[in-house]
């Protein structure tokens, strides 16, 4: 029977249940968000996506973050699983995403594989909302604590350590893509400082971090700078989301807490790699160390103007 269903590919080995040597959170976010879109709007059926996987990298370098998400999703009711998915995958036709997408009348049957990060949100632009939606329904309850907290004015950052390169050894010199570089923690203090000159009080910071106490010591003895986990890459993806202001790395985890949170976003310079505000760019500057324009410098004095009576009174 002639039927089209939909399937995103989050990269790495597909083993049934689990795969290897797969991307992080972030890079598997972007195929699953194109497929759960058009999904929706062409009537495809659902295949569920393979979540769990194992990546010896991450073990080798003792990250903290070992990337094996399980127990993150439930992609609900309707949404083809176990025995059949697999048979699914194995008898129909694979329909690349971008074939269906320029001509989708011309099929009738096969699954759609949606797969890689080309474009990042380029296709993903006008759908912040539903995306946002699908994203928070699909999460598992006991990663969507930091939704519930109150939106205080702190200023969140987040800080790319695992696998990024350090950019003062050879092989970062080397480099020729910054965005796998290590930002130096002189500069997350420098737009810590900078952000609470602005406001005039020490805002409370709340880093994100994969980076460990010792790598981040000198951000953290700063005032009231404190790191902030909710456990999970997911729940911190949610957490981040719902800064009132951002200070990113130059990561695909950083755009995805800008696309879902559409907050201001201060991102290290030349590492901001697509636009995700349209031409509002005062809310998604690039920074060297030096100030903050004026423009950008009132938005964030505007959102963080309600800082604790407690805070205020401790003037820089």
């Amino acid at each position: 029977m002639s039927h089209l269903y939909s399937f995103a590919s989050l990269g790495g080995i597909e083993c049934g249940a689990f795969r290897l040597r797969g991307v992080g959170l972030a890079n598997c976010l972007f195929p699953w968000a194109r497929c759960a879109v058009a999904s929706k709007r062409y009537g495809l059926e659902r295949i569920a996506s393979t979540w769990p996987q194992l990546c010896h990298r991450q073990w080798l370098r003792w990250d903290r973050d070992k990337r094996c998400y399980f127990g993150l999703f439930d992609e609900g009711v309707g949404v083809i699983r176990g025995p059949r998915k697999l048979g699914l995958l194995a008898a129909k036709p694979r329909i690349n995403e971008r074939d269906f997408l320029a001509g989708p009348p011309k099929y009738d049957d096969g699954v759609v594989v949606f797969s890689g990060i080309d474009g990042y949100f380029q296709d993903l632009l006008g759908e912040h909302e539903e995306v946002r939606r699908m994203l928070i329904a699909a999460t598992r309850p006991e990663h969507k604590r930091a939704l519930d907290r109150d939106a205080a004015p702190e200023i969140f950052v987040h800080v790319r350590y695992g696998d990024a390169v350090p950019a003062d050894t050879p092989q970062g010199r080397a480099l020729k893509i910054r965005y796998h570089l290590r930002q130096p923690m002189s500069w997350f203090i420098h737009v810590v400082n900078e952000l609470r000159r602005q406001v005039g009080t020490y805002v409370p910071v709340r880093v994100f971090s994969d980076a460990s106490d010792a790598e981040l010591a000198s951000l953290l003895a700063l005032p009231d700078v404190t790191r902030m986990s909710f456990g999970s890459s997911i729940a911190d993806l949610l957490a981040l989301s719902t800064a009132k202001v951002l200070v990113a790395s130059g990561s695909t985890f950083s755009m995805w807490a800008s696309y879902l949170g559409r907050m201001p976003v201060i991102w290290p310079a030349g590492q901001r790699r697509q636009s995700l505000h349209g031409p509002a760019w005062e809310y998604e500057i690039e920074l060297d160390h030096d100030p903050l324009p004026d423009l950008v410098a009132g938005l964030i004095r505007q959102r963080l103007s309600s800082v604790p009576a407690a805070y205020s009174e401790a003037r820089l």
